[in-house]
């Protein structure tokens, strides 16, 4: 997208950056040790916090008697589904000797990400350069079920992260790759997805109950001497328990110089909620609570970071990028400033590093 063109950013979906990414971080990373690896999901956010009860539900389900066990969390963008799968992957009482993850997002490079669990084999790709991705997806399958039998690694679970409807072809392909008896894991935002990945019985995420909004904001804003109880009592009736609104509000929260400062980002929370057709980045088919804050942080950057955000509208959702795509986005070529212009983007939490 032209950055002369007018702001046109999915705002339903996490903005977050690897190295910088839009979106969940990702574990795109290939085993390039030659040797073999049990592969592992990407680490949940720091401040996550809640979901007890829909951890509770998913493990029961992936423990089912099944061989093969498919579940999914759907949810609309920003709602935390990766950060639950991170933190489901996580849990010390219900290990995975090894877990393939997969960003699907709604244009995968589905050979690389073949590739890329081929890798853990800790074998050189012999190919043919004319194999389908169907042989490709047969072959990866044979070599990972018989490396983990060889490896001992126990039960395997395979998480097929932000599946698209457009994007279906693709996860039907890492789930043929999937080593024999392995659990799989679906998010997706879209019901059909799951329908048609025959995904069994979903669970749908919904906001953050109070209790673990209030303590996701105490979380996120503690450590600012400027921000009270009141404050996160105000912010969470305001914009309520979406968790990606929360993050960008509290980021917002402590960039306030003093206490009117403070009051006047609420105040303008307020004001855009009542009136939200008067936003500039207006949207009926998004939530009105992430729809407010991220139009006051986008209109609080300077001129050069809205232009450097809205490029990042060529980037697939929830992608992982790295410095050197960055560099030709923005048209820079001199360290100091694209650290600078990431630094810019990354304190009003509307992208993210990758650890």
């Amino acid at each position: 997208m032209s950055d002369s063109q007018d702001p046109n950013i999915d705002i339903s979906g996490t903005i977050s950056g690897n190295n910088v990414n839009v979106g969940g971080v990702q574990n795109n990373y290939f085993n390039t040790t030659g040797k073999p690896v049990c592969p592992n999901a990407p680490e949940p956010p720091e401040h996550f916090t809640g979901r007890a009860v829909e951890i509770e539900q998913l493990l029961k389900q992936l423990n089912a008697d099944q061989v093969v066990a498919i579940t999914a969390v759907q949810g609309m963008g920003g709602i935390g589904k990766t950060s639950l799968a991170k933190a489901l992957c996580a849990q010390k009482r219900e290990r995975f000797g090894a877990i393939l993850w997969a960003d699907i997002t709604p244009s995968p490079n589905i050979r690389n990400e073949l590739l890329k669990w081929f890798s853990y084999t800790g074998q050189e790709p012999t190919f043919p350069p004319d194999a389908t991705p169907e042989q490709i997806a047969d072959h990866v399958r044979g070599q990972l079920t018989a490396i983990f039998e060889m490896m001992c690694v126990g039960r395997v679970l395979v998480v097929l992260d932000d599946v698209w409807l457009e994007s279906i072809h693709a996860a039907k392909l890492l789930r043929r790759a999937a080593p024999t008896g392995a659990k799989v894991l679906i998010t997706t935002r879209n019901e059909q997805v799951i329908h048609e990945l025959d995904g069994g019985e979903a669970i749908a995420l919904n906001e953050l109950p109070e209790a673990d909004a209030k303590a996701l904001l105490t979380s996120l804003t503690a450590s600012h001497p400027l921000i009270r109880p009141e404050d996160r009592d105000r912010l969470y009736r305001l914009i309520g328990g979406h968790p990606l609104a929360l993050e960008i509000a509290a980021a917002t929260l402590k960039t306030a110089k003093d206490r009117p400062h403070l009051g006047r980002i609420l105040d303008s929370y307020q004001s855009g909620l009542k009136d939200g057709a008067a936003l500039k980045l207006y949207d009926r088919d998004a939530p009105r609570n992430l729809t407010v804050v991220f139009d006051y942080s986008y209109r609080h950057l300077s001129e050069s970071e809205q232009r450097a955000f809205r490029r990042l509208g060529i980037v697939a959702p929830d992608s992982v990028w790295d410095r050197g795509l960055i560099a030709q986005l923005w048209e820079l070529n001199e360290d100091r400033v694209i650290d600078d212009q990431i630094t810019a983007l990354c304190d009003p939490a509307l992208i993210h590093r990758d650890k």
